[in-house]
């Protein structure tokens, strides 16, 4: 598989319903996509369609992977990085809200031949791609390519052990990755694949219930530099690793 899609979603079925199905109409290749969507086993409206879209309907959404958990307020811990490592199987992995809407057309295409040169003499497959999340610049904590549905190669969440940290509960952590993969010069542009984010952030739509429970349950959160030092270690460690395999 060249491409899992982790989708975290609560109690907004429509929007879920809208951004699967621009995965499948977007993509050129819908074979190399998987699409993973963790809700909550107590949301029951988006558990009722999640039935339709991997049950009745599943001709017309094919490569749809669905588990409902019990609630948690770690969502990297206990809904992202417990997805990748129990479905995933893509070699680049893309987490996002249920609240975007793949817009680039072709852009598994795109991803791949971008990706695929820009690794051609990087023999850890270390990557962070940095795709066009719809954002107001002036919005993005650091700037240099910071954004917060980004594209992780799976070499990359393997070596790290998570594609964002546990240690964080929602906020905080996409900024904490970006930190690391610039500390070791691995991100690259990949802003012509554009995720619309549609939220109040953006002025497109207002906001909800949902985006407030993240705010309050985000808390009190590490700073984004709490675990830089260890997880630029890791990074590096698998980096020089694989310089020396390489080399053999």
């Amino acid at each position: 598989m060249k491409f899992t899609i982790i989708i975290t979603t609560r109690e907004r079925p429509q929007l879920l319903q809208e951004c699967i199905a621009s995965i499948r109409d977007t993509a050129k290749n819908l074979q190399d996509v998987e699409t993973i969507v963790m809700s909550d086993a107590d949301d029951d409206k988006t558990n009722g369609i999640m039935r339709q879209i991997t049950g009745v309907w599943k001709d017309e959404y094919p490569g749809v992977i669905w588990e409902a958990r019990a609630r948690s307020e770690w969502m990297h811990k206990d809904y992202i990085n417990y997805a990748i490592f129990k479905f995933g199987t893509g070699k680049y992995v893309i987490s996002v809200n249920d609240d975007t809407t793949f817009a680039t057309k072709n852009w598994d295409a795109i991803l791949w031949e971008r990706l695929e040169k820009y690794l051609e003499d990087k023999p850890d497959g270390i990557v962070y791609g940095s795709l066009d999340d719809s954002l107001p610049r002036e919005n993005k904590a650091d700037s240099k390519l910071y954004c917060c549905f980004p594209l992780i190669s799976r070499k990359a969440i393997d070596a790290m052990g998570f594609m964002f940290d546990d240690e964080y509960k929602a906020w905080n952590a996409d900024i904490a990755i970006h930190k690391a993969y610039l500390a070791v010069n691995r991100i690259l542009d990949l802003q012509e694949v554009r995720i619309n984010h549609i939220c109040h952030h953006n002025g497109s739509r207002e906001r909800d219930h949902v985006n407030r429970r993240i705010e309050t349950m985000s808390g009190e959160r590490p700073s984004p530099v709490a675990f830089l030092e260890r997880d630029v270690k890791l990074l590096q460690d698998c980096i020089e690793g694989a310089k020396c395999q390489s080399s053999i």
